[in-house]
């Protein structure tokens, strides 16, 4: 026979064991499964690089490129070929020269990149040499200027002449001519002689003019102006300079320099006219 105190004690432990493993026994909930991770990506990666022709010429041209992608420390190699032809192999600039080119034609080619393990990626390129001509600028009996225009054989393609004109600086940028007449810049047509217009000036200059981006830029009657590539019109004159003598003209970037009488050297902001500065340089 159990004793009843034991009994008592037992159940007490019992109900206590009960209780503290009851919360464990609680059912779980099933947790949702983790998304997968995303497959990788394969890198897109180009299968041509840039090739840009930065000079042509009547028989000269040069093209430039960018190197394709590659891994850290690769080193690349290049061959150049123009009409099919291998004119560099294993070549490692990135630019390249063409010379000895007959003038007005078309020529295409393409740049190889080898890359160390074997593989290859290729880019084309055209450009189109200019056409050999000659400028002459003169008078005729009557005092009247013209310019002609010559091929290379001395046959005669065009000629431009204005009526009752006297033409002075005349000069050539890209396909564009300028001449300076007695008090009129006329644009021309560097192809055919065609005028595209004309455009009274008040002073003509008085030095060879310089170009600045759109700017014509000279001296006349001590005065520094600026005329508008588009169409001649006046972007900005200067004060007049009260010393009569000498002066030296220069232009460098968007600064266009004028020293008077060798003594005071004036910079000319391109776009606006504005004195940016101006100095005495010493003597010596």
């Amino acid at each position: 026979m159990i004793p009843k105190s034991f009994l008592h004690t037992s159940s007490g432990l019992l109900i206590s064991v009960i209780f503290f493993f009851a919360p464990a026994c609680k059912k779980s909930t099933p947790q949702e499964p983790l998304p997968s991770p995303p497959p990788p990506t394969t890198p897109i990666v180009p299968k041509t690089f840039p090739v840009s022709v930065k000079l042509v010429g009547v028989n000269a041209a040069r093209i430039t490129w960018v190197p394709p992608q590659r891994s850290a420390g690769d080193t690349l190699t290049y061959d150049v070929y123009m009409e099919n032809v291998a004119v560099a192999l294993n070549y490692k600039p990135e630019d390249y020269y063409f010379g000895s080119l007959l003038g007005q034609k078309t020529y295409s080619g393409h740049v190889v990149a080898r890359f160390p393990k074997g593989d290859t990626m290729s880019t084309s390129f055209s450009f189109t040499t200019l056409r050999g001509t000659i400028f002459l600028v003169d008078r005729d009996y009557n005092n009247n200027g013209f310019v002609r225009c010559y091929d290379l054989s001395g046959s005669e393609l065009w000629k431009f002449q204005p009526p009752f004109e006297s033409l002075s600086y005349t000069f050539l940028s890209n396909d564009t001519l300028y001449s300076f007449g007695r008090n009129r810049l006329y644009c021309v047509n560097a192809n055919d002689g065609s005028m595209y217009w004309s455009k009274a000036v008040q002073n003509t200059p008085e030095r060879p003019p310089v170009f600045i981006g759109n700017k014509i830029l000279y001296m006349s009657d001590l005065k520094a102006t600026a005329l508008n590539r588009a169409d001649g019109s006046l972007a900005w004159q200067s004060a007049r300079y009260s010393i009569n003598s000498r002066f030296v003209q220069i232009a460098y970037k968007d600064l266009f320099f004028m020293r008077v009488d060798y003594e005071t050297l004036y910079a000319f902001d391109v776009n606006s006219g504005v004195i940016r500065w101006q100095m005495q340089p010493p003597s010596t």
